[in-house]
């Protein structure tokens, strides 16, 4: 199978081709005689010459100026099988009639149909002689038709005629007309093959020719391109020399480098010693500064832990405050809608005031008529007089007392809330000053309308006194105008009294967002208190993880220059060494390689005549030493492209982590911007709620004048309308009307 499989591998080939594979499997493979066998067959089964032939016969179209290059490009040129035939020799007969010889397939098909044709013959005989048979052994039947007797026709013939008759004659005629086919195709052929043998012959001329022409530059040429051949290899044996001189120069240096080397290899075990023993303290020294800043990163994570936590509290502490200024917003709508409404009550207290008015002026005419007639009733009014001291003595006493509690009520609650106001109205809000402006505003006017309701007041009193002097009989008059004095009156305390309780829903809220106060203050002075420790932590933290950086960075420069130097000698150690066998390896080759081609020189020099043969051998040696040394070549190269992708890897590998430091500092510098940052955001934060307190004191300031203003004004009040009761009871009211 192996020599079938190698058959078909070669034939497929251009003699030149096959030649150099043939060298190539002398030169490389240990099979040699198994390959020369295979191209043996192969030349055997075309016809062909030897391959030592086929190396003479290399060049084409002999002539006296002949070129060997010029003549292998054209080779090259020429298609495969016009090469072949050019320089494969004299064809045979089996090219020449290879149509002829062989059946082509209409061929096989006209054979094919002629044998199935003649075994249907047979076929249709041998039924033919059996139903002969049958007929003769048969009585033969006599049918008379017009009087003259005929034998009747019996199955023999309609079974004969009948019986496959028309399929043979279809089949003949295809047969017939598949002959006839074959007999052009073949008389076509055979021109062809009359045409192709004529072309033969005239190659044949032509190859003998070119033969003749072969042979003759053989027997001139061949000499003188033997020569040229051994003067190629006698100045490639110098450069060899010359190569091996300057190796030889390059192996001093390098045995020079490798005694250096050697110096700083043994420097290098110097201090890798040195630090393997003192590997320990730093690993110690190391493990307490990993300590150390694992100890720092918890302590910062809690500071940063609480700051958080603080920060959470001041954010409570906003909402919670911006939630109190929207209540006191509230607030402060509905106390100014109930402004206007006390404002509506005073515009009806007006109105009601000027029906009095009328009322009154009514009554100063009735008076006037009761002037007329007092004349007559002066007699009558010692009598009344006696009765109206009596029930005046009676209604004084009376509204004293009721006066005396109720103003005593009032007083006392007036000072109450005197004494609440100064002592929770410190720190109000600033945002009611303008709702306490306009508050005192609106008291002002209220107090000047209450004002004048008591000066008519007063007048309708005196007015009612003349008039029960002058008139007992208008006392049911006086009851109407004490009946409109009590509504009056109630009106006034019911006002008096919403006042009251608007003015301690009032004192409610503020004392509410007091406490509130106080409470944020307190959140405040603890968030203080807390950001000055996490900064003073962070400071003694920052100091700390500063000299503790610094000596780390100082360590790891140390550990990384120790590192590279000892990585860099055992690299240079063991690159050193390769590199001094492989040459060692080399110089013996070297040497034996001059050994050898000193010996074949000689030899060269002492058997001139026999120059060819030995020129061969030489060439085939040269040859097989090229291919070892670029072999070793190669694999010197291979193994140098090895090393220097180890070194890149190891460089890309140092690069890596060089800008793994790199990243590990710039990250480094980041949390310490951070840290910067931060602590410039807690002083502009501390910074903000100083203003907002020193903000927050001045609107209480502002607000505790206005409230000691409004004490004030209400002592004032108050006196005014104890003298005003003090009058009532004393009766100077007399003397003042």
């Amino acid at each position: 199978m192996s020599d079938k499989i190698s058959y078909y591998k070669f034939k497929n080939l251009r003699p030149s081709q096959m030649l150099l594979q043939a060298l190539a499997l002398i030169q490389q493979n240990e099979d040699i005689e198994e390959a020369l066998r295979q191209i043996r067959i192969l030349s055997r089964n075309r016809g062909k010459k030897t391959t030592v032939e086929l190396l003479k016969l290399l060049t084409a179209y002999c002539d006296e100026k002949f070129d060997l290059d010029k003549e292998l490009k054209e080779l090259e040129t020429i298609p495969p099988k016009k090469h072949d035939d050019f320089l494969l020799g004299y064809p045979t007969r089996r090219i020449s009639c290879a149509v002829v010889n062989t059946p082509s397939p209409c061929v096989n098909k006209t054979v094919g149909h002629i044998e199935d044709l003649e075994i249907k013959i047979e076929e249709c005989f041998h039924q033919f002689e059996c139903l002969l048979r049958e007929r003769f052994e048969s009585p033969i039947k006599v049918q008379e038709i017009e009087g003259y007797i005929f034998p009747k026709p019996s199955d023999f013939h309609a079974r004969f005629f009948t019986k496959e008759d028309g399929n043979l004659k279809h089949q003949t005629v295809t047969v017939l007309a598949d002959a006839i086919h074959l007999i052009r195709t073949l008389e076509t052929d055979r021109k062809d093959a009359a045409d192709a043998l004529i072309e033969q012959r005239l190659r044949k001329r032509l190859i003998c020719s070119k033969i003749d022409g072969l042979s003759f530059w053989r027997l001139q040429k061949l000499p003188f391109a033997v020569q040229q051949e051994h003067e190629t290899c006698s100045s490639e044996i110098l450069e060899l020399q010359g190569n091996l001189e300057k190796e030889m120069q390059k192996l001093k240096k390098l045995k020079n480098l490798v005694s250096k080397e050697e110096a700083t290899t043994m420097t290098l075990k110097r201090d890798v010693q040195f630090m393997k023993e003192h590997k320990p303290l730093l690993e110690e020294k190391l493990f307490v500064e990993t300590e150390i800043l694992r100890k720092l990163y918890e302590k910062r994570d809690e500071a940063l832990a609480s700051c958080q936590a603080v920060r959470d509290a001041l954010d409570q502490i906003l909402f919670q405050y911006q939630l109190t200024i929207r209540m006191s917003k509230k607030e402060k709508e509905r106390m100014v809608r109930d402004l206007k409404v006390a404002e509506e009550n005073l515009d009806r207290t007006e109105k009601d005031l000027k029906n009095t008015q009328q009322v009154f002026k009514h009554y100063c005419t009735e008076v006037e008529k009761v002037k007329k007639s007092l004349d007559l009733q002066k007699e009558e009014l010692h009598f009344l007089r006696k009765n109206r001291q009596e029930t005046r003595t009676k209604v004084n006493e009376l509204t004293t007392k009721l006066l005396e509690a109720y103003f005593k009520k009032l007083i006392r609650d007036q000072t109450g809330l005197a004494i609440m106001i100064k002592n929770r109205m410190e720190t109000v809000m600033a945002e009611h000053e303008e709702q306490k402006r306009y508050m005192e505003v609106k008291k002002e006017d209220a107090l000047q309308a209450l004002s004048e309701m008591e000066a008519p007041f007063q007048e309708l009193l005196e007015e009612v006194a003349r008039v029960k002097e002058l008139k007992d009989e208008q006392i049911e008059t006086i009851q109407a105008l004490e009946v409109h004095k009590e509504e009056v009156v109630r009106r006034r305390t019911q006002i008096q009294m919403e006042y009251v309780q608007r003015k301690s829903e009032m004192l409610e809220a503020i004392v509410t967002s007091k406490k509130r106060r106080v409470t944020l203050a307190k959140e405040i002075e603890l968030a203080k208190t807390t950001i000055v420790t996490l900064t003073k932590e962070i400071k003694h933290t920052k100091e700390e993880l500063e000299t503790k950086r610094d000596e780390k960075i100082f360590l790891d420069e140390k550990l990384g220059k120790l590192r590279e130097i000892y990585e860099f000698a055992k690299y240079n150690r063991s690159n050193y060494k390769e590199l001094f066998d492989m040459l060692i390896d080399e110089l013996k080759i070297l040497e034996v390689r001059m050994s050898q081609e000193r010996k074949a020189l000689d030899n060269s020099l002492m058997s001139r005549k026999e120059i060819l043969q030995t020129k061969t051998i030489k060439y085939h040696i040269s040859l097989d030493e090229n291919l070892r040394l670029a072999q070793e070549y190669q694999q010197a190269l291979k193994h140098f492209l090895q090393v220097k992708d180890w070194y890149l890897d190891e460089f890309h590998k140092k690069m890596s982590a060089k800008a793994a430091v790199r990243d590990g500092l710039q990250l480094l510098l980041l949390q310490e911007r951070m840290h910067f940052s931060l602590v410039e955001y807690f002083i502009l934060r501390t910074l903000f709620s100083k203003l907002e307190l020193e903000m927050t004191q001045r609107r209480a300031h502002g607000n505790i004048c206005r409230i000691i203003l409004l004490e004030r004004k209400a002592d004032t009040l108050v006196q005014r309308i104890i003298d005003f009761m003090q009058s009532l009871s004393d009766g100077s009211w007399k003397t003042e009307g």
